[in-house]
């Protein structure tokens, strides 16, 4: 049982460097075979853990249904185990996948029930914070947006957590594309594409590329953003 226990950690090992490089077929396989040996050896922990990190990839393959039923049955687990911090993160991907589904009123109800769990200094609400950018975009409120990612990438920063910054420098560039300030998302499309490159994260590189895409195109092509949205 020990043996399968610790197997089912290495894999889950590497399912996340394949995960991070891209490999998603490799990164399934990983992820599934972890889960397998976890639940046949009742070890409750590293099935949440399974799951989701299988969400990862299904949400990063656009299955995002299925990526929310492996959140919410994680969840379950974390409830029937009483882990909480594995509760919040369950809680908040899945609240992250609401909204690349546009669902705005399920995301606001999962932050509130998050915010119900952490402690008011915590970490955590700083990711709520990411969530808020992602909200402000969909409504269309692009100043408030690029306020809370600035408050965002700062914080990566003081605490030197880079995928974060990488992260949260693609989401100031998409604000600042919104806001049709062309050459600030630019630079910090390239400045996320740069850190994104130096940790090896191959999705956050990709977003960050299809910022900076879209910007070169605004750009070479005299492409009036605002005129499109007033059409949209």
């Amino acid at each position: 049982m020990r043996e399968d226990v610790n197997v089912a950690r290495v894999l889950l090992t590497y399912g996340e460097i394949l995960l991070r490089q891209g490999i998603w077929d490799k990164a399934i396989e990983h992820y599934s075979e972890a889960l397998f040996l976890a639940k046949k050896n009742c070890n409750k922990k590293i099935e949440a853990k399974s799951l989701m990190n299988l969400g990862f990839v299904f949400r990063g393959h656009r299955f995002l249904y299925l990526a929310i039923d492996h959140y919410r049955e994680a969840e379950r687990i974390y409830k029937e185990i009483n882990n909480n911090a594995g509760l919040v993160e369950a809680l908040y991907e899945r609240a992250n996948t609401n909204l690349s589904l546009k669902m705005t009123d399920q995301t606001l109800a999962l932050i509130s029930e998050i915010e119900k769990l952490i402690l008011p200094d915590s970490p955590m609400s700083y990711f709520l914070l990411r969530l808020h950018v992602c909200i402000h975009n969909q409504k269309k409120e692009f100043q408030d947006a690029l306020n809370k990612a600035e408050q965002l990438n700062k914080f990566f920063k003081a605490v030197n957590d880079k995928k974060g910054e990488a992260e949260s420098m693609e989401m100031l560039g998409s604000a600042y594309y919104n806001l049709s300030q062309l050459d600030f998302a630019l630079d910090c499309g390239n400045k996320g594409h740069q850190l994104a490159r130096e940790i090896g994260d191959k999705l956050i590189e990709q977003q960050c590329m299809s910022l900076i895409t879209d910007c070169e195109n605004a750009l070479k092509y005299n492409i009036d953003l605002d005129q499109i949205r007033k059409v949209v």
